[in-house]
């Protein structure tokens, strides 16, 4: 409850900050068109960066989180009937549609402002929403400005703060419940169970921080941890859900796959002999932008290991499948 309740406040200020800060900016720079025009060349069309392989790259992990996202989950935990969390999940669906179209608006509108002189433009490109509240919102509506640019910052930091409490929650519970109290100590204390907990809360938190900053580009590191997530835990759980001849070993056989694969591609990836591992053709070009793109293939490996393990392990019985 507590995690739904905060969500609502932070989704009203997201929406009254961002749609403020549209407005304003979107007199400034001429609208839509305006700032496009303002765009240097080679920036102004989706397909002057974005190939097929890159744009599945960038959108595949973000749907595969949120559609196996624990945090996800506890949200509709708290809907008070089957209905209400159908309609939640609609909504999620037409809000987060809505919502990441107006944060791109926001940053195209901004980026276009600091190309016409409006205010200048920040060393990190992935910095402009943020460099737009401090610069340009003040200096297109004055003290108003001021108030939306303000609203804009504690949006975001709230934002943060939501996500990474509910992130660090999920994984520590898990450990501790489904492995540590399940596998190793079955009748350890309720006290030490929550010592536990936070004391991963705090391990996770480091190493979380350490992959944080392994790139400047919040991007880059949020679609890679998107990669790792829906790679090993969203095929594993659909399997659950709707496939009964999944077996324990093919999940876990799923989750090793995909995570392994994920970070190999990560590491090994923009090695030159990888790169070039299919010459120099076609094949070879496509193959060189599918190694950049971890998902492309730890993804479907990570299918394949669920299913061939799980064909070639005992079928679950009448008692696991029912549990479901």
């Amino acid at each position: 409850f507590s995690v739904a309740y905060t969500d609502v406040a932070n989704g009203v200020m997201m929406i009254i900050g961002i749609f403020l800060a549209i407005m304003l900016l979107w007199g400034s720079v001429g609208g839509y068109s305006g700032a496009i025009a303002a765009l240097p060349e080679g920036s102004r069309e989706i397909t002057d960066y974005w190939t097929w392989p890159v744009l599945l790259g960038a959108t595949l992990p973000a749907f595969l989180l949120i559609v196996g996202d624990a945090n996800m989950y506890q949200r509709f935990f708290s809907a008070k009937d089957e209905d209400a969390a159908n309609r939640a999940a609609l909504g999620m669906l037409v809000g987060v549609v809505v919502l990441e179209s107006a944060i791109i608006l926001l940053a195209i509108l901004a980026t276009g402002y600091a190309a016409q002189g409006g205010m200048s433009a920040p060393e990190n490109p992935g910095y402009i929403i943020i460099h737009a509240a401090f610069e340009g919102l003040p200096e297109t509506g004055g003290m108003f400005g001021t108030i939306v640019g303000a609203m804009l910052v504690a949006t975001v930091m709230a934002v943060v703060v939501s996500t990474a409490d509910s992130f660090l929650l999920s994984p520590s519970t898990s450990i501790v419940r489904d492995v540590y109290q399940r596998f190793i100590d079955p009748e350890v204390s309720g006290m030490t169970v929550v010592r536990l907990g936070r004391g991963l809360v705090v391990v996770l938190g480091l190493v979380a921080l350490a992959v944080a900053f392994t790139s400047d580009e919040f991007f880059s590191v949020a679609i890679f941890a998107y990669t790792i997530y829906g790679c090993a835990i969203t095929p594993a759980l659909f399997a659950a859900f709707f496939w009964k001849r999944a077996t324990g070993q093919g999940a876990v056989a799923s989750i090793i796959v995909g995570v392994g694969v994920a970070v190999g591609m990560k590491v090994y990836g923009g090695n030159p002999e990888m790169m070039g591992l299919f010459g120099d053709g076609a094949l070879g070009g496509l193959w060189s932008q599918v190694v950049g793109e971890p998902v492309l293939l730890a993804f479907p490996l990570s299918l394949l290991a669920l299913v061939g393990v799980s064909l070639v392990t005992p079928r679950p019985t009448e008692a696991q499948t029912s549990a479901i």
